[in-house]
């Protein structure tokens, strides 16, 4: 019996260190990895141009401006980090006409975050940075096109675990080529660690 509280009394003198341990640890972290996918909230006018084409339909071509996002943002403080986005997308087929559109982007993103700390809480983005899109329909020539866009979105990031947590946006990139300000939305949803 003796041994048993001895026991018991050293895991309740160690618990609270180890905890205070991992809180460090977790305090000391530099950087938020992200990895997601991005779908695209108004794809009507890119379908509009392809059935006026008379490209055909096919899994790819018709999810146009879905694609990734990739990220490394340094924690100012519990509040806000600053980091860079990368995205993509693109698709190629090949049926009565060559298909084909790529589009890039890097943007320089500022988030400021109105929970407890960038793991879990509402959040808002600020980003700007370079565009490049390329594009062949009909089997016609690549055009290609350059772009300094800005972003603005909005999401919540949910602590899914002590490693990883799960995040979604709504992201939009004005732009003044555009009928309306709100074309190119886009609808983020990624895991940062």
């Amino acid at each position: 019996m003796k041994t048993f509280i001895l026991s018991l009394f050293c895991a309740m003198m160690i618990t609270p260190a180890i905890a205070q341990e991992t809180k460090q640890c977790c305090a000391k972290k530099k950087y938020v990895t992200e990895l997601g996918l991005v779908f695209p909230v108004k794809t009507d006018a890119v379908k509009d141009y392809i059935n006026a084409s008379n490209i055909g339909i096919n899994p790819l071509t018709s999810g146009f401006s879905s694609g990734f996002q990739v990220g490394k943002h340094r924690i100012i403080n519990e509040k806000a980090t600053l980091g860079l986005a990368l995205g993509g997308n693109m698709f190629y087929g090949r049926g009565v006409a060559t298909n084909q559109v790529y589009q890039l982007g890097a943007y320089l993103t500022g988030r400021l975050y109105f929970g407890d700390s960038w793991r879990n809480g509402v959040f808002a983005e600020v980003g700007a940075g370079p565009e490049a899109a390329a594009t062949s329909l009909n089997g016609g020539d690549f055009q290609y096109q350059a772009n300094i866009a800005s972003r603005f979105g909005v999401g919540y990031n949910y602590q899914f675990n002590e490693d990883v947590t799960l995040g979604a946006s709504v992201v939009v990139a004005p732009s003044i080529m555009a009928d309306n300000y709100f074309d190119g939305a886009k609808v983020v949803v990624n895991m940062l660690w």
